[in-house]
C-alpha cells in the first residue's frame, strides 16, 4: 500500500482573503491551522497528485479539533485545466482514541480526472491538528449494490385475506431476488376494530409467517403490525433478517391524535439498525413530516430510511431524501405514486401507479455518491449524501434551540 501524497512538508496552505488567514503550522507529523479566537478563520492545507480513471483509490486523515464550526477533508478532482470536476466528502468517521478521529472514503477516479487534490479544511475560532494523511491504490471492490423492493396493496379488511396477499407480494419480492423488502403501514389490520382485535406479539404467529419467507427467500423484510405489550399497543415495524430472525422493532414515535384516541401508545426511540447491507432507520407515516427525525437517524448513521405510511405525500418524503442526503423508501397507500424509492437528490427512481398490487423495486449501490450542483459547490458537483452533513452549523443550532 504505498501513499501517493507527497511529504507533509511538501503540503501548500491557503486562506481567502488576509482577514480569514489562521495561523498556520507545519511540525513534524502535524498540520496544524488556528484560529487564534478569529471566529471568520477560514484556511486550508492542500496538496495534488496525478491519478488514472476508473482506479479505485481510498483516502483518509486523522484529526484532533477543538472550537471548530467546521472541519473535513475534501477529494477533490481536477481536469488538465485545473478546473475542478467533482468535490467529495468522507463517508466514514472512526474514533482512534485520545481525541483523534479518522476520515476515510473510498472513491473511483471519474472520468476527466487527471489529479486529485486533498484538501484538510478548518472554519471557526478554535484549532485543528491533521495527521497521517494517505491516498493510495486499492483492489477492492467498494461496490455495495442492494436490492429494494417496496410493497403496494389495497387492504381487503379481512386479517386472513390481507396476510395471504402480502405472503404472496413476498414470494414476488424473492422471485425478484430482493435483498429487502417493505410492507406499508397497517397493511395487514387496517380499518379492523376494535383495537384488541388486532394486537399481535413480537415475535409471535404472524411474525413467523414472514419469517418463513425471509429464510426461503434469503430476503430482510420490514413489516408493520399492530405490537401488543403488556395491554399496550403500539403502531410497530419488525425489522426480520435473511434468517429469519427480528434483529429489532421501530414504535412510531409521532401520533396524530386518530391513533391515540383509539388505543395506540407511542414509542420513545430513534434507532439505526444494523442490516447485512448497511444501516437503516425507520419512520412510520406523521414521522416523516418532523425534520428532526430524519436528522437524528442520519446523523446515527443511516443510509436508507424506510417508511411505512398510510397516506404520505410525495413532496414529503422527497423533501426528507433531500434534507438527510439518503435513500427514501415508501411503502404507502391512498395517495399518488404510493409505495416508491428516492435517490438521496430527491429523485424518484422507482415506483408503482396504485392501480394494482405489486411492487417498487430498484437496485441501488450504497457506495456510490449521488452528484449534483446543488451541493455549495457549484459549478462542480459534489455527493448530496454527504455535502450537507459536513456542513453543518451545530453552534447555530444550539443557539437557536437550546439543545
Amino acid at each position: 500500500m504505498k501513499n501517493l501524497l507527497p511529504q507533509l512538508h511538501d503540503f501548500t496552505n491557503w486562506s481567502p482573503t488576509s482577514g480569514q488567514t489562521p495561523r498556520f503550522t507545519n511540525e513534524t507529523g502535524i498540520l496544524g491551522i488556528y484560529g487564534d479566537a478569529n471566529r471568520y478563520s477560514f484556511g486550508k492545507w492542500k496538496a495534488a497528485v496525478p491519478v488514472c480513471v476508473d482506479i479505485i483509490y481510498e483516502a483518509a486523515v486523522e484529526f484532533n479539533a477543538e472550537d471548530a464550526i467546521s472541519v473535513y477533508m475534501l477529494i477533490n478532482w481536477l481536469d488538465n485545466e485545473g478546473n475542478y470536476i467533482r468535490r467529495e466528502y468522507p463517508d466514514r468517521e472512526e474514533d482512534v482514541g485520545n481525541g483523534w478521529t479518522r476520515l476515510c472514503r473510498k472513491v473511483c477516479a471519474p472520468p476527466g480526472a487527471v489529479d486529485m487534490e486533498i484538501e484538510l479544511t478548518f472554519y471557526g475560532s478554535g484549532s485543528v491538528r491533521w495527521r497521517n494523511p494517505v491516498f493510495y491504490e486499492t483492489d477492492s471492490d467498494p461496490s455495495r449494490p442492494v436490492r429494494v423492493a417496496s410493497a403496494f396493496f389495497v387492504p381487503r379488511y379481512s386479517l386472513e385475506k390481507n396476510l395471504e396477499i402480502m405472503l404472496d407480494l413476498a414470494d414476488l419480492a424473492g422471485q425478484k431476488q430482493a435483498d429487502v423488502l417493505l410492507f406499508t403501514e397497517s397493511g395487514y389490520d387496517r380499518g379492523i376494530m376494535p383495537i384488541s382485535a388486532k394486537g399481535v406479539s413480537f415475535p409471535g404467529e404472524i411474525t413467523d409467517r414472514f419469517s418463513e419467507k425471509a429464510i426461503k427467500y434469503k430476503c430482510n423484510i420490514l413489516v408493520n403490525l399492530t405490537e401488543e405489550e403488556n395491554g399496550f399497543y403500539f403502531n410497530s415495524t419488525a425489522l426480520i433478517d435473511r434468517s429469519g430472525q427480528i434483529i429489532g422493532k421501530y414504535r412510531k414515535t409521532h401520533l396524530p391524535k386518530c391513533e391515540l384516541e383509539i388505543g395506540f401508545s407511542h414509542g420513545d426511540e430513534l434507532p439505526v439498525f444494523d442490516m447485512d447491507f448497511g444501516k437503516v432507520g425507520v419512520l412510520t407515516c406523521f414521522d416523516i413530516e418532523f425534520f428532526e427525525a430524519g436528522r437524528i437517524l442520519r446523523n446515527k448513521g443511516a443510509e436508507i430510511i424506510f417508511v411505512p405510511t398510510i397516506g404520505n405525500y410525495l413532496m414529503n418524503s422527497q423533501m426528507q431524501a433531500k434534507w438527510q442526503g439518503l435513500y427514501i423508501v415508501v411503502s404507502g397507500a391512498h395517495v399518488p405514486q404510493p409505495s416508491r424509492i428516492i435517490n438521496p437528490n430527491g429523485e424518484i427512481i422507482a415506483d408503482v401507479d396504485g392501480t394494482e398490487d405489486g411492487l417498487a423495486f430498484a437496485e441501488i449501490d450504497l457506495s456510490l455518491g449521488t452528484f449534483s450542483q446543488g451541493t455549495g459547490f457549484w459549478p462542480a458537483v459534489s455527493d448530496a449524501r454527504n455535502a450537507l452533513f459536513w456542513n453543518r452549523r451545530f453552534d447555530c443550532y444550539q443557539t437557536e434551540t437550546g439543545n
